[in-house]
C-alpha cells in the first residue's frame, strides 16, 4: 500500500490544475503491477496541513477500490515532487489511466459524478 501511494505522488508532479489527464501508454507501462490484474483502484493523497479539502466522498465511490495515502507519510524525494495537493489518480490493472489534481486553491473541485463516470468507462 505505501508504494502504491508512493508512485501514485510521482505521478502527481505534472500537473496543478483541476483536470483530468488520460496517460499515454509509453507512461503507463512503467507502473505495471502496482496493483492486481483486473483491478480499478482510486488514490487520494493530501497533506495533513490540509486536511480540511480531503475529499471524504471518495469513499463513497462504487466499482473500485479506494485509498487514501498523506503526503507526509511519503518518502522525502517524492514529497518534493508534489506540486499539488490533493491528487487523486485512477489505476486499472495496475497501471495509472487518470489523474485529478487540485487547483491554486488547494482543493479538488471535480464533481464526484465525474470521476465515477471514468470508474464505470474503466470496467467496461
Amino acid at each position: 500500500m505505501r508504494h502504491l501511494v508512493a508512485l501514485a505522488f510521482a505521478l502527481q508532479c505534472f500537473s496543478a490544475f483541476s483536470q483530468s489527464v488520460f496517460f499515454n501508454e509509453a507512461r503507463a507501462s512503467m507502473y505495471t503491477g502496482l496493483v492486481g490484474p483486473s483491478e480499478i483502484v482510486v488514490v487520494q493523497i493530501n497533506a495533513e496541513w490540509n486536511s480540511n479539502n480531503t475529499r471524504e466522498d471518495l469513499q463513497r465511490l462504487r466499482g473500485c477500490d479506494y485509498r487514501f495515502g498523506w503526503l507526509e507519510q511519503q518518502p522525502e524525494h517524492l514529497q518534493k515532487t508534489i506540486s499539488a495537493v490533493p491528487v487523486v489518480v485512477a489505476y486499472k490493472d495496475g497501471r495509472p489511466v487518470y489523474q485529478w489534481a487540485s487547483d491554486i486553491t488547494l482543493s479538488l473541485k471535480t464533481p464526484f459524478e465525474e470521476i465515477q463516470e471514468v470508474v464505470y468507462k474503466l470496467a467496461q
